[in-house]
């Protein structure tokens, strides 16, 4: 006798969605596009790609010109529940472990159409979701109709629609919520702000995402420090690219951004994650107001996207990763020039406020900034690199005064009295006479 351990259709159907929000699992549908675009296009420009994402509280479709889903894909792979031991995901994919395409579908409706076509090929797919989980037996597949192969498909042709209805109550709520729109645009310009900035457009209910990328100070006086390092381990060589400096934009876009693979994993994370408040050789404080010019990215790509630290929603990292602990390790040794930098910044701006002069750093500051990306151009070429933290040097803080003048008034009869008392002949003399007086007699 044995005890049956596999799984049910219900639990992925319902159980499974509920571990991730509506914006992550739509993302999770616009990172399959985004990956068809690398696969048809690799590293460059994503000009003339599209996805067009229509989120109405009765209706959801998502529709890209991205190069489309090979049926052998499809077949084996794509519609897939869990990524099979012996099947790779496509190289450089956001896609790990071959359940965010199907969880997000179940999470939006009871009723889903796929259409998809290659220059070559073509498919569709069509599933009553209450009809298939009726279905008796461990038959676990899904039909794909039409196949045709080895055909030529037109260029307008290529690409990927899907069409949800018969959509979940909460999920038509959140869908005719403006809220959930604002929210899912932010999401989109963040987590995919390397693809938009090479030209994919995104498009929600007709309105683009606009990508605007982040921008650092690199000037003669001060250059943003760069390291380039290669993780080797048991398995295909990942790629760690990290840069940091300071800019002058709101506090709250401070801290650490991490891309995995181009996708955009923490945004802005101002947390121990990324270093802030460790405790080691080099000591970085926990982040605060201080430290709201800092601006730190990271990037880490491998063609196996199994081993990036990527957590199953892909809206933060697997810390416990031994290639993402290497990586934090350098951030923290790269920021903590750039942290001493700000800590004198800080100074100089109190000075600045006592006696209404700059100083050389802030003068250094106060300079148009440059994006992101034109600065990673500037960058040390080669696979590895490293570049230090250039700023200018403070001004030299000068000593306190080892004395300091009293000044105060009293009445003239006072000050007689007091002058023929201690026998001198000036309110200055009989003033430091009672002061030494009361430190002697008080043993002050």
């Amino acid at each position: 006798m044995v005890a049956d351990a596999n799984p049910t259709k219900e639990f992925f159907a319902e159980v499974l969605g509920k571990d991730i929000t509506l914006v992550a699992a739509i993302i999770d549908l616009v990172d399959n596009s985004v990956d068809g675009a690398r696969r048809l296009r690799g590293s460059g420009s994503f000009a003339g790609l599209k996805i067009d994402i229509e989120a109405r509280a009765d209706r959801f479709s998502i529709h890209d010109n991205c190069g489309g889903i090979a049926v052998p894909l499809a077949a084996e792979y794509a519609f897939r529940f869990g990524r099979p031991g012996n099947k790779k995901p496509p190289e450089f994919s956001t896609g790990q472990f071959g359940v965010g395409m199907k969880r997000a579908l179940f999470k939006l409706g009871d009723h889903f159409h796929v259409t998809s076509a290659t220059q070559t090929s073509s498919f569709e797919l069509d599933v009553d979701v209450p009809e298939w989980l009726a279905e008796s037996g461990k038959d676990w597949t899904f039909e794909l109709k039409n196949v045709r192969e080895g055909i030529r498909v037109a260029d307008t042709k290529v690409g990927t629609a899907i069409k949800v209805d018969r959509l979940h109550p909460t999920i038509s709520q959140d869908l005719g919520n403006l809220q959930t729109l604002s929210q899912l645009r932010l999401e989109l310009r963040h987590r995919h702000l390397l693809s938009l900035s090479k030209g994919l457009v995104i498009r929600v209910n007709g309105d683009a995402v606009r990508a605007e990328a982040p921008t650092l100070i690199e000037t003669p006086q001060i250059k943003p420090a760069y390291r380039r390092f290669q993780l080797n381990g048991d398995g295909p060589l990942v790629d760690v690219r990290l840069l940091c400096g300071v800019s002058n934009g709101p506090a709250r876009e401070g801290g650490w951004s991490v891309f995995l693979n181009s996708r955009m994993v923490l945004v802005n994370d101002q947390s121990g994650i990324t270093g802030w408040g460790t405790k080691d050789a080099r000591r970085i404080p926990q982040f605060h107001g201080q430290y709201g010019k800092f601006r730190g990215y990271a990037f880490m790509d491998c063609k196996t996207t199994t081993r990036l630290p990527w957590d199953t929603t892909k809206t933060g990292l697997d810390v416990d990763s031994p290639r993402y602990r290497e990586m934090a390790a350098g951030m923290v040794e790269l920021m903590e020039p750039v942290v001493r930098f700000l800590d004198e910044v800080d100074r100089e701006n109190t000075d600045a406020r006592k006696t209404g002069r700059e100083g050389p750093l802030l003068k250094a500051l106060a300079v148009k900034e440059r994006p992101l990306f034109d600065v990673l151009k500037t960058a040390p070429r080669g696979r590895r690199a490293e570049r230090e933290f250039s700023r200018p040097p403070a001004k030299p803080r000068q000593p306190e005064p080892a004395k300091q003048s009293i000044q105060f008034s009293r009445p003239k009869e006072e000050v007689e009295r007091m002058k023929e008392y201690f026998g001198v002949t000036s309110a200055g003399a009989a003033g430091e006479q009672a002061w030494e007086y009361i430190l002697e007699v008080e043993e002050l």
